[in-house]
């Protein structure tokens, strides 16, 4: 009978991996087949109590091996995720995470037929290792159909190329005007059409939205590192980690051309230790001071978030008393974050998706505020919105929603967009959009292209051709553990096996989304 419950745990791997929702590792499954499963119906039992031990290293290990072969991330990471941010446990949090994983009720109900008529089988005598044996060599069939050779290679050959590709600024020239970075935590497309939202308050003012921006990850702090590492090409994960050529630092280059840089969080600036990393490997400056600011919402461990006006109204009061003729803003935006919530008890319980809806629209009315006071002063401003990723409302056979540990193209294609206030930019187009694939070198080339002459930005004809020249960038996502690439109008996913496979259809953008 125990053999025939192992061969319903392979069962249901083997269903789930061509299903797409778990990569099942051939060489540690078949380890664990030959340890679980009789080699003979007329194999004898061992001894009570190495029967005992056999079956508890059976169970640690099929549980391990489950969770190694799922999407969820690695099990020492989750662990120690949890012991540095204990909050999780204590607040709301985890209810609304748990929520995420929803259960078809015709899979389970499937599941379970499947589970009565394996407990019959094993009732009749019937023997199960050659079954799963089959079953089993399915899977190494499989891959001899994947391109992970090829892939790879066109990896490798994405990283050279972006290696070679740098943008740098030129010394300002022209009318004066500022260049303020909002860097938003938890947007993108796929989560404005979870909501129902085709055109946020935050684009409406936008003189070109970018369709198909990809922000190349699924984590804040990596994202931040991208952004201000925007001169230079794409590189892999780990290497953002490393010092920086010189020429590849945003912040350098703009104080370079001429301007004074600041740095703002609408949260407390030693929270997760974001400024302190941005300050450490980025140059950025220290973030001005949220003393005094009446908190508006809580982060899912209970953090304060002030007030996205209050935050921006700051830093432009600041900039107004430093006389400064031209000056560069980086202002960090957790207000969209999972699990941010109004400050009342029991706040998982309620619908989270209505204050979604209501603090992106505030956020879009703060920009407005900001952008109608630098407009009134007679200053102007380059207004770049990029949002970190998204908050991966809808999950996928992949991965469940509120997780982003794996960069999902859902993730990582975010709404960027470019606004230009004040009277450098007279004549400015508002509503024009860009579907090319594109990523941060191309806000830096857009940024260049205005600071060496304004008046591209004011004529609409100029500004459509630098848009239109903009560089291109393939699709490439990734995080510590999980990539994502585009190679031949396909999506493949290189994870815990080290291997690439391709994506699941209903985790892939369809070819529309795509473009």
């Amino acid at each position: 009978m125990t053999a025939w419950l192992w061969a319903f745990y392979f069962a249901v791997k083997i269903f789930l991996h061509f299903r797409g929702a778990v990569r099942l590792h051939f060489l540690w499954n078949l380890g664990l087949f030959f340890f679980v499963m009789p080699l003979s119906p007329r194999a004898k039992p061992l001894p009570k109590p190495w029967r005992a031990l056999r079956a508890a290293a059976s169970v640690v290990l099929g549980f391990t091996l489950f969770w190694y072969d799922s999407y969820l991330p690695p099990f020492f990471y989750s662990v120690r995720f949890v012991l540095k941010n204990p909050a999780v446990l204590s607040s709301g949090f985890l209810n609304q995470f748990l929520a995420g994983f929803s259960v078809h009720l015709g899979l389970l109900v499937a599941f379970v037929a499947a589970l009565a008529s394996f407990m019959y089988a094993g009732r009749r005598g019937l023997f199960a290792t050659p079954f799963v044996l089959m079953s089993l060599l399915l899977v190494p069939v499989q891959s001899l159909r994947q391109p992970r050779d090829a892939v790879s290679a066109a990896v490798r050959d994405f990283y050279n190329s972006e290696h070679a590709r740098q943008v740098r600024l030129p010394p300002a020239a022209g009318k004066p005007f500022d260049v303020i970075l909002i860097h938003i935590c938890s947007l993108s497309w796929d989560d404005l059409a979870a909501i129902n939202v085709d055109k946020p308050r935050l684009l409406e003012g936008a003189s070109y939205v970018f369709t198909g921006f990809n922000s190349a990850t699924s984590y804040s702090t990596p994202a931040a590192l991208r952004l201000l590492r925007a001169p230079c090409g794409q590189i892999a994960h780990s290497a953002l980690y490393d010092p920086w050529p010189a020429d590849c630092g945003l912040l350098a280059q703009l104080r370079t051309a001429g301007f004074k840089t600041y740095a703002a969080l609408n949260t407390e600036k030693n929270y997760f230790e974001l400024a302190a990393d941005l300050q450490r490997l980025a140059g950025l400056d220290e973030p001005l001071s949220v003393d005094g600011l009446p908190p508006k919402l809580l982060n899912f461990d209970n953090h304060p978030i002030y007030g996205n006006g209050d935050v921006l109204k700051r830093w432009w009061q600041a900039r107004l008393r430093s006389g400064a003729p031209r000056a560069a803003l980086f202002y960090n935006t957790v207000s969209l974050h999972g699990g941010v919530h109004e400050d009342k008890p029991g706040w998982w319980k309620y619908p989270q998706l209505p204050l979604y809806v209501k603090t992106l629209d505030d956020l879009g009315a703060d920009v407005d505020a900001l952008c109608a006071a630098i407009a009134a002063s007679g200053h102007s401003a380059l207004v770049l919105i990029v949002p970190e990723h998204g908050r991966a409302i809808r999950g996928s056979s992949v991965q469940a929603s509120g997780l982003r540990d794996i960069p999902m193209p859902a993730i990582t294609r975010v709404p960027a967009a470019v606004r230009f206030v004040g009277p450098a930019f007279t004549g400015t187009p508002i509503g024009g959009k860009s579907g090319k694939p594109i990523s941060y070198r191309a806000l830096a080339q857009l940024l260049a292209d205005a600071l060496a002459d304004p008046g591209v930005a004011a004529d609409p004809t100029r500004l459509a051709k630098a848009v239109a020249d903009l560089p291109e960038t393939g699709f490439l996502s990734e995080t510590q553990e999980w990539k994502v690439f585009r190679f031949q109008n396909a999506y493949y996913l290189y994870g815990k096996d080290k291997t690439w496979r391709p994506l699941p259809a209903d985790a892939a953008p369809t070819a529309a989304e795509a473009q």
